[in-house]
Formats: structure tokens, C-alpha cells, sequence
């Protein structure tokens, strides 16, 4: 009751003597007032049920009795000896033991819970790349804020008829509940990261025992989590008042991005990803040149975090959930030198960490029409996080062509689970791209600092 409560007490103001409207705190308040008593019941039900049998976020709470654990809240707190934000984090599972590996001479034991992708790295590589198989850590959280208006959402989202996008959601996950694959895509991309991210990280190539390597300036937005709370037009625009005609709130940016190559030139890369009335628009700019033997297809930008580019190039089908092993609460390959962790066709398997989740698969299939290099994408996300752990990229003769990883942890001080480097390996030629790298770096990622204004139309 006191959900119902929390979304309709503005209204119950609205109508008595005395008590302003501008008190109204959530745009829920006008979408379930509009809502017949049936449909908003039933979405009542849906979003009770993230404080039952699921987490706030939408996946399963209960574990599955054997190596997945019930979710108990996920990591909140940084460990003992972490001190301020940019220090590089501290392994809370450092003494802890790798249970088994798979590789590839017993791969046909666990084929079922590893991705095509996996399995077809273990064969090209069966004598130097396996998956050490760790206890199963559900560290993912986010803040109360995040929860709460995640289950707002499951009121207030509506899905747009003009295009595969949404209306009203901001500030949590728009689809914590998914019914189709391209919701599923929109939680990834809508999913909680902070409301902004500064770093200086590396992106290198790796060709057998050759490395070019990138330091990037990264400065990224995430107005999907603050424009509601800092909305500078009158109460009234800010708000997704259908009966009044105010649409402001139909127009989301889910990010914006810019990143800028350090000692390269003038290389600087800026996207952006937004909701307007209910259509995706996507904006992308190249200034200046690649390195030369740079080969930006191996990454492309619409790879980053191994997914966010247009969801409309793809038909996209939701396969469910499965339980598979994923790179999760990956901390160690940072403690290591390029050396060591870079090694010819993929990185130490030693300085990596998997552990059995769930994940939902989603199956994109490309559009007749449509141009990519990419036929065919499945991703396999965290159902705790939203976050893409794996990815098979398939080219344009249906065959596996890149497998994509992403090394997952927690960052304690936001808190979220978030990718700490993405991988993408090329099968057919042994190369592979690794981003994020901070190895060495005495100052790392920062969420906490003042949002800084990203120009996406004009230099």
C-alpha cells in the first residue's frame, strides 16, 4: 500500500484546497492517473513483484540451489583500505581460489553453460586459453534512487508506435520486466553507469606479438539519470503531462560521448544516443585521422561496451534466460603489466575470472536493407546489471567472425557492475582489441565529478 501511496499522493494534493501542484514529485503521478483501474492494477502487480520474487532491477532473485546464489543486496560498500574515488579498487575476492577450468579438453562437460564464442576460442587456442571458474559473486547493486524509479517505470513506460523506442522512463531501468528482445537492448542501453564518466584509459591491438596501442581522454554524459532532477524549464514542461500536450519528457539522451586520443593528432570520436517522441536518433563524428596500421573496424564505436549503436538496423529476438559462465568480478588482470596480461591471441587466461550467472540471450538479426559488418549479433546480459558479459558476432556468410567480452566487476564506490575493459577477438586472424586498460595508473575512472557539457553539434 505504501507504493500506491508514493505514486498518488501528489494527485490527492492536486485535488485539495490549498496544496499546489508544483509538489508533484514523479511523472508517474499523471500516467497512472490516466490508466483505467484494470491496466493500472496490473501494473501495480508487475512492479511488485521487483520487491518479491525479484531484485530491484528485474532479475531472478532466488539463486539456483547449487553454484547461483540468492541475491542478497549485491556489494555497496568499497573494502577495508579503499580510501577515495580514483584509487584504483582492491579485490575483495583476492584470496580467493579458482574452483575448476574449463578447456577445451573438457569442454564437452560444460558445453551447455559456455557461449558459442567461448567455445570457439577454447578450440582455436586448446593449449593456452581456458576459463578459470570461480565462486559465483552476485555483486551487482545501484543506488535506492535507481531502484525506485525502476519500479516507476514499470507504471509509467510506454513503448512508442512510431519506432522501436520508448516514452515517459528516465532514471532507472526502462524494461526491468522485458517481453521482446529490443527492450532487453533499450535496458542495456538505458542500464545505470552513473550520471557521468571522466578517464584516461588505453585501447590496444594485438597482433601475435605485435601492440599499437591508443590513450584516450574519455568524458561521457548520462542525462538519463539526471535531466529529471535537473530540469531548468517550468515544473510543468518537465513533466510527461499527455493532457496537457507537454512532451518534454518523450526526448531522452541516454548518452553522449566524446573521446579524444592523447598525443595521436586530432583524432576525437563524439556520439550520442537519444529518445525523441518515441524515435531513436543517433549522432556520430570522426575528427581527424587513425593512427597509421590502426584498424578501427576491429573496435567499431558502435562496439563499445560491445553494444551501442542504432537498435534499428536489427530484428531482435528474446530467447530467455540461461545460466552460463561470464566474465564477472574480473579485478587482477589489472594488477598486471602489458607483458604479462597481453599475450599472442588473447590475454592471460590466469588474469581472468568466471563465475555461473544468469543472463538473458538476445538474438539481432539484420534488417533487409540495413548495412553492417555484423549479420547477426547475440549478446548474453547480465540479468543483474543489464550490462552485455558476452557477445558473437557473426559476418556476412553466417559464420562466428569476433567474439566479444566484456570484464565485468563491481565499482563499489558508484555502486554497479560495469564492464572494467571490453575485449573483441578476431577468430579468422588471431587479433584482438582490449579497451579500458588503467594498468599502472595511479588515478583511475571518476563518476563522482561535475558533469561537464559535451558539444555534439558543432566543434
Amino acid at each position: 500500500m505504501w507504493r500506491w501511496w508514493l505514486l498518488t499522493w501528489p494527485l490527492w494534493g492536486w485535488l485539495t484546497p490549498g496544496v499546489q501542484a508544483l509538489e508533484v514529485s514523479y511523472p508517474a503521478d499523471y500516467l497512472a492517473a490516466e490508466l483505467d483501474d484494470a491496466a493500472l492494477a496490473m501494473r501495480l502487480e508487475r512492479a511488485g513483484s521487483l520487491s518479491d520474487q525479484l531484485t530491484p532491477l528485474g532479475a531472478t532473485r532466488a539463486g539456483n540451489g547449487t553454484d547461483i546464489p540468492d541475491w542478497r543486496g549485491g556489494l555497496r560498500m568499497p573494502p577495508l583500505g579503499y580510501q577515495r574515488a580514483g584509487q584504483p579498487h582492491i579485490d575483495p575476492f583476492a584470496g580467493e581460489s579458482a574452483l575448476f577450468r574449463i578447456a577445451a579438453g573438457n569442454l564437452p562437460d560444460y558445453r551447455s553453460f559456455v557461449t558459442p564464442g567461448l567455445q570457439a576460442l577454447l578450440e582455436r587456442y586448446p593449449d593456452s586459453f581456458y576459463l578459470p571458474v570461480y565462486p559465483s559473486r552476485r555483486t551487482a547493486a545501484a543506488p535506492d534512487m535507481v531502484y525506485e524509479q525502476t519500479y516507476q517505470n514499470v507504471i509509467r513506460t510506454e513503448t512508442s508506435r512510431d519506432g522501436p523506442g520508448f516514452y515517459y522512463a528516465w532514471g532507472g531501468i526502462p524494461f526491468p520486466i522485458p517481453d521482446s528482445g529490443v527492450q532487453a537492448i533499450w535496458n542495456h542501453a538505458a542500464r545505470w553507469q552513473g550520471e557521468q564518466l571522466q578517464a584516461q584509459w588505453r585501447e590496444i591491438q594485438v597482433s601475435g606479438r605485435q601492440r599499437q596501442a591508443i590513450r584516450w581522454r574519455v568524458q561521457e554524459n548520462y542525462p538519463y539519470y539526471w535531466q529529471r532532477s535537473r530540469c531548468f524549464l517550468p515544473l510543468s514542461q518537465c513533466e510527461p503531462d499527455r493532457r496537457t500536450g507537454h512532451t518534454e519528457r518523450k526526448n531522452m539522451t541516454l548518452f553522449q560521448r566524446q573521446w579524444s586520443a592523447i598525443g595521436a593528432g586530432l583524432l576525437r570520436v563524439t556520439d550520442q544516443l537519444k529518445v525523441k517522441e518515441g524515435r531513436e536518433y543517433g549522432y556520430r563524428r570522426q575528427q581527424g585521422a587513425w593512427p597509421d596500421g590502426w584498424d578501427p573496424t576491429l573496435r567499431g564505436t558502435e562496439d563499445i561496451t560491445l553494444f551501442s549503436g542504432s537498435s534499428q538496423s536489427y530484428h531482435w529476438l528474446l530467447l530467455g534466460k540461461r545460466e552460463l559462465y561470464i566474465p564477472y568480478n574480473n579485478y587482477r588482470f589489472e594488477t598486471l603489466g602489458d607483458d604479462t596480461l597481453l599475450g599472442p591471441g588473447h590475454l592471460a587466461s590466469s588474469a581472468l575470472r568466471f563465475e555461473k550467472h544468469r543472463v538473458w540471450v538476445v538474438d539481432g538479426t539484420l534488417k533487409k536493407g540495413a548495412s553492417n559488418r555484423y549479420r547477426k549479433r547475440v549478446y548474453y546480459i547480465d540479468e543483474d546489471s543489464w550490462q552485455i558479459a558476452l557477445a558473437d558476432f557473426y559476418g556476412a556468410d553466417g559464420q562466428l567472425q569476433r567474439v566479444g567480452l566484456g570484464l565485468l566487476k563491481s565499482f563499489y564506490e558508484l555502486p554497479g557492475v560495469l564492464p572494467a575493459a571490453t575485449v573483441i577477438h578476431d577468430l579468422s586472424s588471431g587479433r584482438y582489441s582490449i579497451t579500458g586498460l588503467e594498468s599502472g595508473q595511479d588515478d583511475v575512472r571518476r563518476f563522482d565529478l561535475p558533469v561537464e557539457a559535451i558539444r555534439v553539434d558543432a566543434d
